[in-house]
């Protein structure tokens, strides 16, 4: 979980960029100067580039995979310009990046054969549901309060926290596939 955790200090560090200094500095800084007229698709693809750039290993793609379905999530809200997020928008990405990345490597495992799924279609979408649940209480229980202080979370503990949850929501999956 390095390559997401990295990421999120880089996600955290763009959010609180926002917060003090307005969405066009924080854009400034990560390399992005005008998005102004760029479509919504255009502005998500620069973020995604600027903080998870393409290529790399495996695990480098894991958390650029969980960035895009969390920006892919905050456009299906219906959110049109990035631009308005309030900053209690742009803080709930974090939680969800990291949920996201901890689902993805559990699908990378689960693609690698070292984790086995429930046979059945529903027993699949009912694993997932429960598993997304779970995952997005975790990560919200252990760093929810803090972002909406203004508090930042350091990378080492970050990285602590989703071992934890990947390693509770690894045994779970694996005491489904003992069913």
């Amino acid at each position: 979980m390095g390559s997401s955790s990295q990421t999120a200090g880089r996600i955290q560090g763009f959010v609180r960029d926002v917060q003090q200094s307005g969405v066009g500095k924080a854009f400034e800084r990560l390399g992005i100067k005008d998005l102004a007229g760029q479509t919504p698709d255009q502005a998500l693809t620069a973020l995604t580039n600027a903080i998870c750039p393409p290529g790399g290993t495996i695990d480098d793609s894991i958390p650029r995979y969980a960035w895009e379905q969390t920006l892919l999530d905050l456009a299906e809200q219906g959110t049109a310009d990035i631009t308005q997020l309030s900053p209690e928008q742009w803080n709930g990405l974090i939680p969800d990046f990291l949920a996201r990345s901890i689902e993805a490597r559990l699908l990378n495992d689960i693609g690698n054969e070292s984790l086995k799924l429930p046979q059945t279609v529903e027993g699949i979408n009912h694993a997932e549901a429960e598993l997304h649940q779970m995952i997005s209480g975790a990560v919200e229980d252990a760093i929810g309060g803090r972002l909406g202080q203004g508090q930042g979370i350091p990378s080492g503990e970050i990285r602590g926290i989703m071992d934890d949850i990947y390693q509770r929501s690894y045994a779970y999956l694996e005491s489904l596939s003992e069913e």
